[in-house]
C-alpha cells in the first residue's frame, strides 16, 4: 500500500485516500468486507486526530455490531502511525499517542455491556495494540469465551501484558492448553514476546512440545529455546529429523536450533 499515492474511486472521480475527511473513510471501511477493511482504517490510525476519536466513539455506540467492530479497531491504532517528509510510515510510540488511555477508557466501557463475539475479538485485539494493563481483568474474563476467534483475540492482546502483569502472564499460560490449534499457537509465541522464565511458563510450553498441531509445537520449541531450557533439546532434535509441513514451521524450527545451539551447547544440536 502507498500512503501518499492510494487512492479510491467515487463518483466524483479518483481520490486520495489520505485526504478523505473522517467520515467519507469511516464509510469506504464499512462498503467493503472484514479483510478489505484494513485498508482503509489504516488511514483513519493515521490521522490520530479528536475528528477520528469523536468518529469511532460514535461507532462504538452504535447498534450494528459491524458499526462497534471498526469503531474497536479505529480505537486500538489510532495515531499509532506517522508519515515522514518523504511518505514512510513510521510508528510512534504507545506512551505519545495522545489518544492511548481515553480510548482504553472508551474500550472498558464498550467491554462492560457489550456480547456480540466479533465486537468482542476486536476489543480484545485492540487492547492488545494499546498495552493498557486496565484491560487484564476483562481479557481474563474473556478467557473462557465459547468463540475461538474470541479466545485467540485474548491470546494475542495479553502478550504485551504479560511481560508485566502476573494475571496476564498466568491467563496466557492457561490458554497454552485451549482446545482450539490457534490459540494455543498465540498463547505460546505469546510467551515467546513476554519473555518471562518461570516454572509455569517452562511447564506449560514443555506440554506443548508433543502438540498435535505443527505450529504450536514450533512455537513452544522456539520459546523453550529462548530460555535455554535443557528438556527441549531432543523434542527439537525428533522435530528436527522430519520434514516441516510449512515454511513458517521450518523458519520456527531454525530459529530454536539457533537460540538452543547457543544457550546449552548441546552436541546434539551443534553436529560433529
Amino acid at each position: 500500500m502507498s500512503w501518499t499515492a492510494a487512492t479510491l474511486v467515487t463518483d466524483g472521480g479518483e481520490v486520495l485516500l489520505r485526504g478523505l475527511p473522517v467520515a467519507d473513510l469511516v464509510a469506504a471501511a464499512l462498503a467493503v468486507d472484514a479483510d478489505s477493511r484494513p485498508e482503509y482504517t489504516a488511514f483513519l490510525h493515521l490521522r490520530g486526530d479528536r475528528e477520528t476519536f469523536e468518529a469511532a466513539r460514535s461507532l462504538c455506540a452504535d447498534a450494528d455490531p459491524v458499526r462497534r467492530e471498526l469503531g474497536a479497531d479505529i480505537l486500538g491504532q489510532l495515531g499509532a502511525v506517522t508519515l515522514t517528509a518523504q511518505g514512510a510510515a513510521v510508528a510512534v510510540p504507545r506512551e505519545q499517542r495522545p489518544f492511548r488511555t481515553p480510548a482504553g477508557t472508551l474500550l472498558l466501557e464498550l467491554a462492560a455491556t457489550e456480547t456480540d463475539a466479533g465486537v468482542r475479538a476486536a476489543i480484545a485485539v485492540a487492547f492488545g495494540h494499546l498495552a493498557d494493563p486496565r484491560a487484564v481483568a476483562t481479557l481474563g474474563a474473556w478467557r473462557t469465551h465459547p468463540d475461538a476467534e474470541v479466545r485467540r483475540s485474548v491470546a494475542i492482546a495479553l502478550a504485551p501484558l504479560a511481560g508485566a502483569d502476573d494475571d496476564a502472564l498466568r491467563y496466557l499460560v492457561a490458554l497454552t492448553a485451549d482446545p482450539d490449534a490457534g490459540v494455543r499457537d498465540w498463547s505460546c509465541f505469546g510467551l515467546y514476546q513476554a519473555g518471562r522464565d518461570t516454572a509455569q511458563v517452562r511447564e506449560a510450553l514443555l506440554a506443548r512440545v508433543g502438540d498435535d498441531d505443527a505450529v504450536t509445537r514450533a512455537e513452544a520449541l522456539r520459546a523453550l529455546a529462548g530460555f535455554g531450557e535443557p528438556r527441549a533439546v531432543q523434542p527439537l532434535v525428533d522435530a528436527l529429523a522430519t520434514a516441516p509441513e510449512t515454511d513458517e514451521v521450518a523458519g520456527l524450527l531454525a530459529e530454536a536450533l539457533s537460540l538452543l545451539a547457543d544457550r546449552t551447547g548441546d552436541p546434539r544440536l551443534t553436529g560433529p
